[in-house]
């Protein structure tokens, strides 16, 4: 017989209640819109919430009950008082245009930290300008720009305006991301060591009229659509797949290589005819590979996906030669097409 009296928490229940509750208030224009990037930092309370709703909340359902209540109850104070604490701020929607000349550089860096909104990256034509960014978005935008004949160039968002209300439903017909954007061109006429952070949002690139030296890509959580250059002079190209999606176009009559972590996301190659590839798995990991079944193995046995598959015809090519390292699939998955 089973004399142990069994409690079930009810810490989960509360706050599904207090985050609609803090929703209604919010539409009802009692909370302001603030920085959430201020109460993002503050995620490790949580835990420790979780954790002693864990410890106790088994104990007796009132002490899930008065956590559940804590939470609430000290975020509505935070956002209702947000005004005194400095931490709101107006949901402005701004159109900007923001520009850097080519000058005297003969290289450049160009670091684009994307956010929520949609964006596009292309080569500018017939344009004396590095950079020409055309931005809508809730928030303001920087560009900084440091040195001559190699420029350094950062484009992104200020952490204090990162988005719209989050607790704003938009409507169906100026929904969020329909209004918004991030439309940005690149110089063709000198090479650039290129990094694009995708973040959360959705992104295309197609860098088809670009000189890229070196490119570093870090998908993040959203998805991103890469058409990458064709180049007289091989160059690298390093991704971080993290949680987001991949889809990345190879460019024929180029010597380049890819190094790709694939972690939790999904990347998928499109490949040219007549392509010379070598792929490389070091980590199989969670996930999956699907490997062209032209690719022939060179190395590794058996079932398991770390190896070494060649085409045949990837030996004795001058040009036109793709190398794949995966260095991790993680639990995601790697397709090839």
């Amino acid at each position: 017989m089973d004399n142990h009296r069994h409690y079930r928490s009810i810490f989960w229940p509360i706050i599904l209640l207090g985050v609609g509750a803090v929703w209604l208030l919010s539409n009802l224009g009692y909370i302001q819109t603030i920085d959430l990037g201020f109460l993002v930092r503050l995620w490790p309370i949580l835990l420790i919430i979780i954790g002693l709703d864990i410890l106790f909340g088994r104990v007796a359902p009132w002490i899930s009950a008065l956590l559940g209540l804590v939470v609430i109850g000290g975020l509505i104070a935070v956002l209702i008082y947000a005004p005194s604490l400095g931490l709101a701020r107006p949901a402005e929607l701004t159109t900007e245009r923001l520009v850097e000349p080519v000058g005297g550089a003969t290289t450049a860096i160009v670091d684009l930290r994307l956010s929520l909104e949609p964006a596009t990256v292309t080569a500018l034509s017939d344009s004396q300008n590095l950079i020409e960014a055309d931005l809508k978005h809730y928030g303001k935008a920087f560009l900084t720009v440091s040195g001559e004949t190699q420029k350094k160039v950062v484009l992104g968002k200020e952490s204090t305006t990162s988005g719209n209300n989050w607790f704003t439903w938009p409507s169906l017909s100026t929904g969020w991301n329909n209004d918004l954007y991030w439309n940005i061109g690149l110089t063709d006429q000198i090479p650039l060591d290129l990094s694009v952070d995708g973040s959360l949002g959705s992104s295309e690139l197609d860098l088809s009229g670009l000189n890229l030296s070196d490119m570093n890509i870090n998908v993040s959580m959203g998805s991103m659509e890469i058409i990458l250059p064709e180049s007289a002079e091989a160059y690298a190209v390093d991704i971080n797949g993290s949680a987001g999606s991949l889809e990345i176009s190879l460019p024929e009559n180029t010597n380049l290589s890819i190094h790709l972590d694939g972690s939790a996301g999904s990347s998928t190659f499109y490949l040219p005819a007549g392509y010379a590839l070598r792929v490389e798995v070091l980590d199989g990991g969670l996930g999956s590979v699907d490997l062209p079944g032209s690719l022939t193995r060179i190395s590794g046995s058996g079932d398991a996906q770390e190896g070494v598959w060649e085409s045949a015809n990837y030996a004795n090519a001058a040009t036109s030669k793709l190398l794949i390292i995966i260095s991790h699939v993680g639990p995601g998955s790697i397709d090839f097409e």
